[in-house]
């Protein structure tokens, strides 16, 4: 697999966390195209061509999981997060649905 930068790894799980969000009632879809095409303007990532299922496998040994829990940090408006706990099994499906 081809290395990608942290940054760059940055805004695509930032996007992918806002759309996520979306799913759970939490960011506004408006949010989302906003930071899409920011990120863009910028020169940033937005998505990427690796499988979800391979994202999901890194995500399950990030130190920011706790047993089978995950604190994700959700994008709900421009300069504001929350701090979402879910489940491990939950955030693969909502992943794999985007």
């Amino acid at each position: 697999p081809v290395p990608i930068s942290h940054g760059n790894a940055v805004s695509i799980g930032i996007i992918i966390a806002a759309r996520i969000g979306e799913k759970l009632g939490k960011t506004n879809p408006k949010v989302t195209e906003s930071l899409i095409a920011d990120f863009t303007a910028i020169g940033l990532p937005t998505a990427t061509d690796i499988d979800m299922r391979t994202l999901m496998e890194a995500v399950s040994k990030d130190r920011k999981r706790v047993d089978n829990t995950f604190d994700m940090v959700i994008p709900t408006k421009i300069g504001s997060v929350d701090m979402v706990h879910i489940d491990v099994d939950e955030l693969r499906q909502l992943a794999l649905s985007i």
